[in-house]
């Protein structure tokens, strides 16, 4: 049943409003990240069979041995602080250093940091890392970590649920989706003119032009977040895995990329759950990089998660020889590959992108 709470807070600000509407990015920024009744923030499963959705980590320990293999080559003969960037229930990190222990990586090297701004997910996470050697913290905001010389970020299917701004093109002119109340008090979607500075913004940022009928989301959390990592990162690593591809991809869609999922099901429209519903819509990579790349940081590598997983020696760990089980071990873990990386799963939906900062000169 949809929280009332939530409901609430959202019609008292659309009535607040000069124009009785709040934009789709703040109704999404409430669903997903209102301190009380945002779906991140509920006390209940997300991930796997229990939740709403499944990701990579869900699929099984390969996607973890390969994040680790990746880590583990960028290391450096100094301390390093590794930092997880949406941890949810801390089981990718659990098993990423499961891979970089038996890698015999020195306790004393690595200081572990989760960053997760969910209590709920927080007190999960505690409960799996109970047993790590490792020293590990958690966290809410990355301010938190002590000044560190290297540093290691990575974030597995974190930006795709920033909260984005929803436009199309109709009759030539650029229209921004706003969420108003009907006679009848249900939420509605209505288009309103963007704005010059805004337009001006978009085609700086690389979003326009676009095609008449295109519809097509953008995140504004998305510049200040690397700006935030710049900040803050002497040195180190960025490593960004997600789901989506460049912005003309995005656009080539031309119906947008947003998505909602409720109980393991895509519905149509999310103003019956809210606050129970995951939100989510594609990464644009090249806009990751390109903005990287303003502030100095160097690509490593971009390419699909197939490439990034191959590339760090995940078919090592398939048994030589055919597996006539289905049931044992070796056909699982055979098939937990595939998913991961075939072409028509997981393999090229999900991109990768690692960016290095260098240390500078002051």
């Amino acid at each position: 049943m949809i929280d009332s709470h939530l409901v609430q807070q959202i019609a008292w600000e659309i009535k607040r409003s000069n124009e009785q509407v709040i934009s789709f990015y703040r109704l999404m920024e409430l669903a997903l990240y209102h301190p009380q009744y945002g779906y991140y923030h509920r006390r209940q499963p997300k991930v796997g069979k229990a939740g709403d959705f499944f990701t990579s980590v869900s699929v099984g320990a390969p996607f973890a041995y390969g994040v680790a293999e990746q880590v583990y080559r960028r290391l450096p003969n100094q301390s390093v602080a590794l930092v997880e960037w949406g941890a949810g229930d801390g089981t990718l990190m659990k098993q990423v250093l499961h891979f970089l222990e038996r890698r015999k990586v020195p306790i004393d090297q690595l200081t572990v940091f989760l960053l997760e701004t969910s209590d709920y997910h927080q007190d999960l996470a505690r409960q799996q890392l109970v047993d790590t050697p490792y020293p590990t913290r958690y966290i809410r905001q990355l301010n938190e970590i002590p000044v560190s010389d290297y540093a290691i970020i990575y974030s597995n299917e974190l930006l795709d649920a920033f909260p984005v701004r929803r436009y199309r093109l109709k009759r030539g002119i650029l229209e921004e989706c706003y969420v108003a109340l009907n006679s009848q008090g249900e939420f509605e979607e209505k288009y309103l003119p963007v704005k010059g500075h805004m337009r001006a913004q978009m085609e700086e940022n690389g979003w326009l032009p676009v095609e008449e009928g295109v519809c097509f989301e953008y995140s504004p959390q998305i510049k200040p977040w690397l700006l935030e990592i710049e900040h803050w990162l002497h040195q180190g690593y960025v490593m960004t895995i997600d789901y989506g591809g460049t912005i003309k991809q995005i656009q080539e869609k031309q119906v947008g990329t947003i998505r909602y999922y409720y109980q393991h099901k895509q519905i149509k429209e999310p103003y019956e759950h809210l606050g129970e519903i995951d939100m989510t819509s594609d990464v644009p990579f090249d806009y990751l990089l390109r903005e990287g790349q303003n502030l100095g940081w160097q690509t490593d590598f971009y390419g699909s998660q197939a490439r990034f997983l191959i590339d760090a020696g995940i078919l090592d760990m398939l048994s030589e020889g055919a597996v006539n089980d289905p049931f044992s071990v070796e056909a699982k873990q055979r098939r937990m590959i595939t998913q991961l990386i075939h072409p028509e799963a997981m393999g090229e939906r999900f991109q990768v992108l690692i960016q290095k900062k260098s240390a500078r000169d002051i």
